[in-house]
């Protein structure tokens, strides 16, 4: 099991790669990097949705989310990115207004 690193554009991916040529079965832990080993996460997509989703049913109409800057780019920001993805997806389907905040 391996913890993928993305750090200004520089990856630990050639390793893993030289691990898993070696017969090393290699998989991801919490970000899902790299199409060919499979990843072990949170569903973050879900966790925005359902956030949004209870919020609704308390009776709330209006929702702010306090998110990290890097919400646009799931390679950085994968657990803010599926946060607002999710969120997103639930106030279209429950018309609540939902702003940002990064």
């Amino acid at each position: 099991m391996a913890l993928s690193r993305l750090e200004n554009d520089q990856t630990n991916q050639t390793a893993y790669e030289a691990l898993a040529k070696r017969g090393i079965p290699v998989v991801q832990l919490l970000v899902d990097f790299w199409r060919q080993f499979p990843v072990f996460s949170r569903d973050y997509i879900r966790v925005g949705y359902e956030a949004v989703r209870t919020s609704y049913n308390y009776g709330h109409r209006n929702i702010g989310l306090i998110v990290f800057d890097n919400y646009t780019d799931p390679k950085h920001g994968p657990g803010s990115w599926g946060i607002v993805k999710g969120s997103r997806m639930a106030s279209e389907d429950f018309g609540v207004n939902l702003k940002l905040y990064p």
